[in-house]
């Protein structure tokens, strides 16, 4: 495969965790000797768009060319500009979402794999508009069904579209577990000054965006009732930002909890090592059905066991008992908590010798196992 080509909508600095292992990916992919190009988009002006403005960048041994598209309107941009800055000697192209795939089902000799990060919405009826008017459910059923390759990050997604009977033949559905990037995440033996923390007692943390749905809302009732039955010591940092967070930072208030819940905003990434290098516990209660939830296994990676609420691909991410635990109520998070139970766990890897080509090698390897 001389040229890959990832058309991702989500790619940084857009947030999102498909566009995170869009960048993951290339990195690995280019890092093991590949040659990679990023499609992505840019917010723009309406003008820009219409004038078919595109940015070029260099980055991190890949290239990347961002498509402009005004607000929300994708789906104008990406049918024509994709097919016309498509490289020519492109032989792999990756559709990492598939709204970046929309009309784009015309190609020449070319290998093109679906990567589903989630449950895709868009697969079933949207409205009148999305679906009756734009087609939105045709056009992306057919292209998953002309695919030659789809790539599930977790058993749960691929157990979702087998059952969702989209596809006439599921024996191109293909898992590969997302990976963590070692050279952010691991244990850090010095904390800089700066993201050094005065917080004593037993430290827990969550890190995601601040949105309702994310488990906030029953994690402090939960922080609350431990600390009201005697847990003085806990302390609970909180990493994120989202519109959550005024609502969330005032409950914290009227419980008088501002003592021992921190809030600190959205953190570079590269910079959450030294967050989750001073804490006891990860934990995240999400009511979402995460696909595979990185978070997870990033802060595992730092040598911190984790929490996770029993939906979705949680379970495929935390090995329960041996590097954390996924509990389904109330009084099991609690327990674990106030008995320390996670001290105890032996399971936590030394990550610190991870190939950061693995990644990129498995993604090939996968593909060229099941050629054509």
């Amino acid at each position: 495969m001389n040229h890959i080509v990832i058309a991702s909508h989500e790619f940084p600095p857009r947030i999102g965790g498909a566009g995170v292992v869009a960048r993951d990916l290339a990195t690995s992919l280019a890092r093991g000797g590949r040659r990679v190009t990023i499609i992505t988009c840019y917010a723009s002006s309406l003008v820009g768009m219409f004038r078919k403005h595109m940015v070029f960048e260099e980055l991190d041994g890949y290239r990347v060319i961002r498509i402009p598209v005004y607000k929300g309107m994708w789906f104008l941009s990406y049918p024509y500009m994709l097919n016309n800055v498509l490289p020519d000697d492109c032989d792999l192209l990756v559709f990492n979402d598939v709204a970046i795939s929309y009309l784009n089902d015309k190609y020449r000799d070319l290998t093109v794999v679906h990567y589903l990060h989630g449950k895709e919405r868009y697969l079933r009826y949207s409205g009148f508009i999305k679906s009756t008017l734009l087609s939105f459910d045709r056009i992306f059923r057919k292209n998953l069904n002309n695919a030659d390759y789809i790539i599930c990050v977790s058993e749960f997604i691929k157990g979702w579209l087998v059952n969702t009977n989209v596809l006439n033949n599921k024996d191109k559905i293909k898992v590969l577990e997302n990976r963590i990037d070692t050279s952010l995440f691991y244990k850090a033996e010095e904390i800089p000054v700066r993201y050094k923390l005065s917080l004593e007692g037993h430290v827990l943390i969550s890190a995601s965006r601040l949105v309702e749905g994310k488990g906030y809302e029953r994690m402090l009732r939960l922080f609350n009732e431990m600390v009201q039955e005697g847990c003085n010591d806990l302390k609970w940092i909180v990493v994120g930002d989202g519109d959550y967070r005024n609502q969330f930072e005032t409950n914290i208030s009227d419980l008088g909890l501002d003592d021992k819940v921190l809030c600190i905003g959205r953190v570079d990434r590269e910079k959450l090592l030294y967050l989750y290098s001073q804490a006891d516990l990860f934990w995240l209660l999400s009511d979402f059905e995460e696909a595979f939830p990185l978070v997870y296994k990033e802060a595992i990676a730092c040598g911190l066991p984790a929490l996770g609420n029993d939906l979705g691909g949680v379970r495929e991410v935390i090995s329960h008992g041996v590097d954390g635990f996924v509990c389904s109520n109330d009084a099991d998070v609690k327990a674990l908590i106030l008995d320390r139970t996670y001290c105890n766990l032996t399971g936590i890897r030394d990550l610190t010798n991870f190939d950061d080509t693995k990644f990129g090698k498995d993604f090939i390897e996968l593909i060229c196992s099941h050629e054509k």
